[in-house]
């Protein structure tokens, strides 16, 4: 999608969907003017981010993970076939990696 997509002041633009095997990944460059529009927004829906997330994708600015998945902040959006950075036309990128379908 193309987008923009948007979640209350969460702005999303080249929007990804994809899945398989218990798994769905949705990314996107981050569209608002200040990072903090998009964080406060995903904060007022219950997605908090922190800075100590643990996880071995770079470029990570703020992220939460968990048992259902993860949610990630990064400079540049990140290819999940491979790890690695891929230039954006905005600063920052989110990608959210949920379980789904409960034990395979």
């Amino acid at each position: 999608m193309s987008g923009p997509v948007t979640l209350g002041k969460a702005c999303l633009k080249n929007v990804s969907m994809m899945g398989g095997f218990g798994a769905m990944v949705i990314q996107g460059e981050i569209c608002n003017a200040r990072l903090e529009e998009f964080t406060d927004a995903l904060a007022a829906a219950g997605i908090r981010l922190g800075k100590d997330v643990k996880t071995r994708m770079p470029g990570v600015v703020l992220g939460r993970a968990g048992a259902d998945g993860q949610y990630l902040i990064t400079k540049g959006l990140i290819d999940v076939r491979n790890g690695k950075a891929i230039p954006t036309t905005t600063p920052y990128a989110f990608t959210c990696s949920l379980a789904s379908g409960g034990p395979q």
